[in-house]
């Protein structure tokens, strides 16, 4: 019953600034704002975690069963699955007021505990965001909030209800960028590229880097959830990773990265449906706030760099991307009978469209002030600085990943237009990568040095900028041909 009158609650915009002006604003006093989102999301751990085994079936015929009734709209946790019901009316206070008894269908604890946390992000959404009071909600309940949908997304298996939740992460990642809450928006960009990667994937090769120290606050954020929680849901999510109900799409090897575990390179890893769903909603979210993302450009296309890697997908010099994966089914997959890069027929299909959102992301760069623009470069040049590096550490028995060249390639081409902003940055770093001893590297980081000088000179240049612009040019030209030699 309290559930019901939570939800009640949080599905009011209005009711809930009363709340924060009233009370979570005023000092001594009790914060109503952010004891809601903590019990929403301790209840929500609570269903998933330590769900009800006289009703949650672990029995593999009862399991499947179950999941087909409900035409797989629900969660897995832990081996148990709990059916997730849309639009649930109010049970316990219908009968209330009729003075009857009710009877609780399975899972109806979780399915309200699931809308009050979407609904809770939807309200906030609809705050005035120039409203002080939006900014003291989102700062009193992101971190909860965070925390379930963290959750959720891990435990769901139906595409509809993973959706929904992706939704509520875009609300978060949106209302964090316009509020400019740093904090928030690296925590739910985080998470994101968690949830994007094969499991246990993200940990793994990003574990070892300093960058995730630089997203300040995000580690006190994760741990709002219990350490063993997730690792409770975690290793559910391992046990089934194979299973029907995670659709496998491809399997593959690691992108190499000076970071890497030596041990991790020989081992394949797989890719979902899941995964793919997120890192669609991931670069939509890019393109949609990325004049605020900042330090995360760096994250995001680390992560973005990783899956096409896993998918076989291998950029081009003339944009876009080609991948050389075998077909196969999933049976295959299961049964583990696979070379290093396979595909099955469903991902095939999501590559060109995976390819036409990649290129629509950096050609929206245009958009970006010169700010932003420049965190985009600098993401993208301490990508190629990492692919170097592999070369070195591995002693060029390890071919990098090309993506970070080409799509600086691709950023600067369609910025010819302020090519003042960006120009010595991105020639410097390009002259660095032609005189590299590996010589695919050198070939790549010549050619678009060189397509970016002839496309500079064709470009229109104001008559006012004409000889500031050839200056760029002569030092580039006198760089390149003192390298010549070298290539």
């Amino acid at each position: 019953m309290a559930l019901e009158v939570l939800h009640k609650i949080v599905v009011q915009p209005d009711l809930l600034a009363s709340f924060c002006k009233n009370y979570d604003e005023r000092p001594n006093s009790n914060k109503i704002i952010q004891t809601i989102g903590y019990k929403l999301s301790a209840c929500m751990q609570l269903c998933l975690l330590y769900p009800d085994v006289n009703d949650a079936k672990k029995d593999d015929g009862q399991f499947e069963s179950n999941c087909q009734a409900a035409e797989s709209s629900g969660f897995v946790c832990k081996g148990f699955w709990i059916p997730l019901y849309q639009n649930i009316s109010r049970k316990k206070l219908d009968s209330l007021e009729k003075h009857e008894a009710m009877n609780l269908p399975e899972g109806y604890t979780l399915s309200l505990a699931y809308a009050c946390i979407t609904d809770f992000c939807q309200s906030i959404y609809q705050i005035d965001e120039s409203m002080d009071v939006c900014k003291s909600i989102f700062e009193l309940s992101y971190s909860s909030l965070l925390a379930a949908l963290s959750i959720l997304l891990d435990a769901s298996i139906d595409e509809s209800v993973t959706d929904h939740i992706l939704h509520s992460f875009s609300i978060i990642v949106s209302l964090a960028c316009r509020l400019g809450h740093v904090v928030g928006r690296d925590a739910a960009i985080f998470v994101l590229c968690k949830a994007g990667l094969p499991y246990n994937y993200f940990i793994r090769v990003f574990g070892n880097t300093g960058g995730l120290n630089s997203l300040s606050g995000l580690v006190d954020t994760i741990c709002t959830v219990d350490a063993s929680s997730l690792k409770n849901v975690g290793d559910n999510e391992g046990d089934s990773s194979v299973g029907p109900l995670n659709h496998i799409v491809a399997v593959g090897t690691p992108c190499p990265t000076p970071f890497l575990p030596g041990n991790f390179f020989g081992q394949s890893v797989v890719v979902t449906a899941k995964n793919i769903q997120v890192f669609r909603v991931l670069i939509n979210c890019l393109q949609e706030n990325g004049l605020y993302m900042g330090d995360c450009w760096h994250l995001t296309l680390a992560s973005l760099q990783h899956l096409i890697w896993i998918l076989g997908m291998k950029p081009c010099l003339l944009e876009g991307f080609r991948t050389d994966g075998d077909g196969i089914d999933s049976s295959s997959l299961i049964s583990g009978q696979h070379n290093s890069n396979m595909l099955t027929t469903t991902v095939m299909t999501e590559v060109p469209i995976m390819t036409a959102m990649l290129n629509k992301l950096f050609d929206s760069t245009v958009l970006l002030d010169d700010v932003a623009l420049h965190h985009v470069i600098a993401a993208l040049c301490k990508l190629s600085n990492e692919a170097m590096q592999v070369l070195v550490s591995q002693s060029g028995s390890r071919e990098p990943s090309f993506f970070p060249i080409a799509k600086l390639r691709q950023t600067a081409l369609v910025n010819l237009s302020r090519i003042e902003i960006f120009w010595k940055p991105v020639t410097a770093h390009l002259i660095e990568i032609s005189g590299h001893p590996y010589s695919k590297l050198r070939e790549w980081g010549a050619e678009a040095l060189m397509t970016l000088i002839r496309s500079a000179m064709k470009a229109n240049i104001n008559g006012d900028d004409v000889v500031s612009f050839f200056n760029f040019i002569l030092f580039i030209l006198y760089k390149y041909n003192y390298l010549f030699d070298f290539i």
